[in-house]
């Protein structure tokens, strides 16, 4: 099922018995396991030899071709009888209000998905090797976090086919890691055209939105990411609220970031979030003091309830703590936050600046150095220098952003088509 859920290719079936492999595909296959164990041969192609054992005789093509036949009839009517009646699963259904609502979000083609229809066509996964091998190409790319090739390696396979929409979703994620927000946004929005009853289109759109400041246009994706969630993916609902809750506070709107935090707290009554938005209208205020209570019982909450980390609960805990003084409190709040949250740079440039404030530079440093490791993002390597300035290390700041400048360097004009793209 991976090819169709994830490619729009035909899935595949297979059943084996003593000696045959059948594989039900857009085109046949047929292995004779005895003589091919490695299937290499399918023998179902016109101008396969004959078996040269486990047949009375010694076959004519004709006859062996009419064995094969029978074998592949055989197999196909067992394997149709053992998923008879069994369904692909289609996704639910986007109401007449939300498709309006869609539209009105500019998404005039939103109306596909995976497609179950009986009897349809759909490609071949074997006629696609070579998509498939860009893909993992592309992977390979990020993995060694040659972002800029792996984002062009997806965007070459997406011009041959731009139905694909999990390569939309993947070129949106490279995208983000080296703050592409404007390309990371288009793809999103080809992938809720592909997907529109999936949440994570409208999440990954609304988070990528929010990051570049579009409150409004945040606001609506993360609204509909909800309403596509309600029915069928809590957890789904449960982000969808817990960033509708980030954007009030954005835009200064307590009432609005209350409600957000207990409709969350509702779907997920183990998340800790109207003790951590009341915390932060305070800390936003700079009312630090006062912050730290309820802080504190959201910290306490969660320990208790167990429940998944809250990003951002522990730096800003370690933030508050560290302008009270409380260095000792910081210090541990900002490392719990790195090990639930590796790459939350803020909390690495806070554990930075405390052991540089008391007195442990080398500490300092080798944080650092661990903030553009980690996260190497332009995000991180302009944290990194701004650090190295404010430690008076202007060399070291110098050598960040001359590292930063090679690695996100845009590819030079009047290369390859993929890398203009």
């Amino acid at each position: 099922m991976y090819a169709r859920y994830h490619f729009g290719w035909s899935e595949l079936t297979a059943l084996t018995d003593g000696r045959f492999r059948y594989i039900k595909a857009p085109r046949e296959e047929l292995y004779d396991l005895k003589r091919d164990p490695h299937e290499r041969e399918n023998i179902l192609t016109p101008g396969a030899p004959a078996p040269r054992s486990g047949f009375a005789g010694a076959p004519t093509p004709r006859s062996a071709a009419g064995q094969y036949d029978r074998t592949r009839q055989a197999l196909r009517g067992a394997l149709d009888r053992l998923i008879a009646g069994r369904t692909i699963q289609a996704p639910g259904e986007i109401g007449s209000d939300a498709r309006e609502r869609l539209q009105a979000l500019g998404y005039v083609g939103a109306q596909t998905d995976v497609s179950t229809a009986p009897g349809e066509t759909l490609p071949d996964p074997k006629d696609k090797r070579d998509i498939l091998e860009t893909y993992r190409a592309a992977v390979d790319r990020a993995g060694d976090r040659k972002w800029r090739d792996a984002i062009a390696l997806l965007q070459q396979i997406l011009r041959d086919d731009p139905g694909m929409a999990d390569v939309w979703s993947q070129l949106a994620a490279f995208a983000v890691r080296v703050e592409r927000y404007d390309l990371a946004t288009d793809a999103y929005k080809h992938f809720i055209e592909l997907k529109p009853s999936d949440p994570g289109g409208y999440l990954g759109a609304a988070a990528t939105l929010f990051k570049q400041q579009k409150l409004k246009e945040a606001r609506e994706h993360a609204d509909f990411a909800a309403q596509v969630a309600a029915e069928r993916d809590s957890r789904s609902r449960v982000i969808a609220h817990e960033l509708l809750a980030k954007i009030a506070l954005a835009r200064h709107d307590a009432e609005d970031a209350r409600r957000e935090a207990q409709l969350a707290h509702e779907a997920d009554p183990k998340l800790p979030l109207p003790a951590l938005v009341e915390a932060r209208l305070l800390y936003d205020q700079g009312k630090y003091a006062d912050a730290l209570r309820p802080f504190e019982e959201a910290l306490a909450d969660q320990r208790k309830a167990g429940s998944a980390p809250l990003a951002d609960l522990h730096y800003l805990a370690g933030d508050t703590y560290g302008r009270l003084e409380r260095y000792a409190d910081a210090e541990a709040q900002f490392a719990a936050e790195l090990r639930d949250f590796p790459q939350n740079i803020r909390a690495r440039a806070g554990l930075a600046m405390l052991y540089q404030a008391t007195g442990r530079a080398d500490t300092a440093a080798r944080v650092i150095d661990d903030m553009v490791r980690i996260t190497p993002t332009p995000e991180a390597f302009a944290l990194a220098a701004r650090l190295w300035t404010m430690f008076g290390d202007r060399q070291q700041a110098d050598a960040i952003r001359a590292e930063a400048r090679r690695a996100f360097a845009e590819p030079p004009r009047g290369g390859t088509r993929a890398a203009r793209h």
